[in-house]
């Protein structure tokens, strides 16, 4: 767990760890969340389960790679685009 989530009060940690596992959360968790979070504080921590999440997921297919065999997505274009003269980062002339 990052150096930032040690400092969430506990019911925030069960809340995401509960969210990560299980994908909801209790009426209970959910109350206490709120009580001591705010609504604000709710939508944050969600917003960041889920932002936590699609990072993970992209770190794990990045360390998968390609399969054998198979070409890179996107090579064929960024070849196309290096030999015509202009870089993927600049503006199509």
């Amino acid at each position: 767990m990052c150096a930032a989530l040690h400092s969430l009060p506990a019911v925030a940690k069960l809340a995401l760890s509960t969210i990560s596992t299980q994908h909801a959360v209790s009426d209970e968790t959910f109350a206490r969340s709120k009580q001591v979070l705010g609504d604000q504080g709710v939508v944050d921590l969600r917003v960041l389960t889920g932002t936590c999440g699609t990072v993970a997921m992209l770190l794990s297919m990045a360390q998968d790679g390609v399969l054998p065999g198979k070409e890179p997505p996107l090579s064929r274009a960024c070849r196309r685009h290096h030999k015509s003269g202009w870089g993927v980062l600049r503006s199509h002339p």
